[in-house]
Order: C-alpha cells, then sequence, then structure tokens
C-alpha cells in the first residue's frame, strides 16, 4: 500500500452532477426532437393545404396556429 495516493473513487455528490448533467442532456435533446417534430408537421400541412388549392392566406394561418399551438404543448409539457 502507497501512503499518499488515493484510489480514484467518485463521492455521491459527483454521481449525483454527472446523472443531472445527462439528465439535462437528454431533455435538450427531446425537446430539440420534438421542435423539429413541429416543423415537419407544419410542412406536412401547409404541402396538404397547398395541394388542394386552399388560399395562401388560410394555409398560412392554419400552418402558424397549428405550430404555436404545438410548440406550446411542448414547452408546458414536463419531459
Amino acid at each position: 500500500m502507497r501512503l499518499g495516493k488515493k484510489t480514484p473513487q467518485a463521492t455521491e455528490a459527483e454521481l449525483d452532477a454527472q446523472a443531472s448533467k445527462r439528465r439535462q442532456a437528454g431533455m435538450a435533446f427531446q425537446r430539440l426532437t420534438a421542435t423539429i417534430g413541429i416543423v415537419g408537421i407544419g410542412t406536412a400541412i401547409g404541402a396538404i393545404l397547398g395541394a388542394v388549392d386552399v388560399s395562401q392566406w388560410v394555409t398560412g394561418l392554419v400552418v402558424s396556429l397549428a405550430c404555436v399551438v404545438l410548440a406550446g404543448v411542448l414547452w408546458t409539457v414536463k419531459l
């Protein structure tokens, strides 16, 4: 046994900090993925409405409202 050398052991506080960082990174990834999904849904709605010859202002209004509502739901839900 050598004196003055400590074996590398993580303390409970260090483990908690690492777990917290992992959780935050996971939540950020989930929100990014959900935001990309919102953009995809808006694009799909716009394409569908454009294909059936709906007025452009109506298409813009529907897509905008859908994206705002979905983003509001995303940011209020605890992931």
